[in-house]
């Protein structure tokens, strides 16, 4: 179930900037480490 979220959110991406490109993604990479970072220290789970 998981790929096919992530192709939705990759369509959706290219869809609204008009086009797709290798690098188009890059943007939302530290916001989304940072958070999966976050969130294994507030729960403690490793």
């Amino acid at each position: 179930m998981v790929p096919w979220c992530h192709a939705a959110a990759g369509l959706l991406i290219a869809g609204f900037s008009g086009g797709a490109s290798l690098d188009m993604g890059s943007q939302y990479l530290l916001m989304s480490v940072a958070a999966v970072l976050i969130g294994i220290s507030v729960t403690g789970a490793a």
